[in-house]
């Protein structure tokens, strides 16, 4: 048996727990067809000349021959609860080679969750299994730093039960160093976001003035501020984490909150944050444009920010988008179940300008109610095809976005499905 270095958590904060409330859900959509078309206005010629560039490389890429490729999935990890159960977050390749994630339950403890390691061999190490006193029920992703620590956080528990914000290093003991009162904020279940200030950035859903959820900045030496405390009119809850964009600022999304009244608490938004803290809302989701945006955006080369909802649409099944720099939001992709269902996860894109992407229900199997999750590619001429259909033994309702690695490889979680129904960790390449 291989020596295991000693590990140890350390806890930068706790939250205070706040009751969170259901995600709204949403109406129709009408169709759109998917457009690169170019702005046209005056007035937006970075934007246009950042569009342009991005046609001309379009255009000169060879023609994909997904036709003749097809999706091979390989299940590298099938969770049995002492190794941990039920991953929500995606997995994150360290500076070692080795990939990294969190359960949000099993481990020693049972119920409380668990930090791995995933060998490029597929050989699982769990690092460490929560107790309670340092958090519980990890949802998101973890991040690492230059130091070579990990850090994330956890949706419950903690000294004031709401939840922690924890960094993880080997050689050293757990220290409980502050406690986060409920005003500042309860239950993160996003990963962070180191900003060029070297500043940490994250969410959480309940919590703040309002109970409806708050984005904060934690400093390398642990000073923990509140930016914003969301109203309902700028958004609310949310779900994901920020996006450091091309000009330095982080974009987001609520999943409820808004100006449109079709959903009960609001459709969800997309809104611009500054490093000092001061909050723009870019758009207001309606239901028929898409609701329930829950995942993180991604920006490209053009500015324009892409990402999913996972309600809404013709058929309330969820929505792929792209919203351009002049805020003109255009709806690329209405699922449809049978090409999946209920997006949670935002995109990755390759460098062929396609994006790769997972949906938690919808596909062709007959095993789940509903379909068991699908993968899924959207081609830049804004064709979808689905990949991959889980079946729960391979795999079912996947929450998270995918990660690419060196060898052209994706790797993924799904929540639940494998050989003990408690989650897994798979691999797919695409083959002639």
């Amino acid at each position: 048996m291989a020596k295991v270095c000693p590990i140890s958590l350390t806890l930068l904060f706790t939250f205070c727990l706040f009751e969170s409330k259901a995600l709204a859900q949403a109406g129709s959509l009408l169709p759109q067809r998917f457009s690169l078309s170019l702005a046209t206005t005056l007035s937006d010629l970075k934007s246009l000349n950042q569009r342009i560039l991005l046609r001309r490389n379009l255009q000169q890429r060879p023609p994909l021959r997904s036709v003749n490729q097809r999706a091979v999935l390989t299940t590298l990890v099938s969770f049995n609860g002492r190794n941990g159960a039920h991953p929500a977050g995606p997995v994150m390749q360290g500076k070692d080679g080795n990939f990294y994630g969190t359960t949000e339950e099993g481990g020693i403890h049972r119920f409380y969750g668990t930090l791995f390691r995933l060998s490029r061999s597929g050989s699982l190490t769990t690092l460490f299994s929560f107790a309670g006193l340092e958090g519980a029920e990890p949802q998101s992703g973890l991040i690492q730093t230059r130091d070579g620590s990990l850090w994330g956080t956890t949706a419950r528990q903690g000294k004031n039960g709401g939840g922690t914000v924890f960094r993880f290093t080997a050689g050293q003991r757990i220290l409980n160093l502050a406690n986060l009162e409920g005003l500042q904020g309860s239950e993160p279940v996003a990963e962070l976001v180191q900003g060029g200030d070297g500043n940490f950035y994250g969410t959480t859903i309940a919590g703040g003035k309002n109970d409806l959820g708050t984005i904060f900045r934690l400093t390398p030496n642990r000073q923990l501020t509140t930016l914003v405390h969301f109203n309902g009119a700028n958004g609310a809850r949310p779900y994901a984490r920020l996006t450091l964009g091309l000009d330095g600022n982080f974009y987001g999304t609520t999943s409820a909150g808004g100006a449109s009244r079709t959903c009960k608490l609001g459709c969800g938004t997309l809104f611009r944050l500054t490093a000092t803290g001061q909050l723009t809302t870019l758009f207001s989701f309606s239901g028929r444009n898409g609701s329930t945006p829950v995942s993180p955006l991604v920006q490209g080369q053009d500015g324009s920010l892409y990402g999913t909802t996972a309600y809404g649409g013709i058929n309330d099944q969820g929505t792929i988008f792209r919203l351009a720099p002049t805020r003109q939001l255009t709806t690329l992709i209405r699922f449809t179940r049978g090409n999946g269902a209920t997006p949670l996860a935002g995109l990755t894109p390759d460098d062929q300008g396609n994006f790769y992407g997972t949906t938690q229900a919808g596909g062709n199997s007959s095993s789940c109610p509903g379909g068991c999750g699908t993968v899924f590619r959207l081609a830049p001429t804004g064709r979808l095809t689905r990949l991959i259909s889980f079946n729960g033994r391979n795999g079912s309702q996947p929450f998270a976005e995918l990660v690419q690695i060196g060898d052209g490889s994706f790797l993924g979680t799904t929540k639940f499905g494998g050989s003990h129904g408690l989650g897994t960790v798979f691999r797919f390449i695409m083959r002639r």
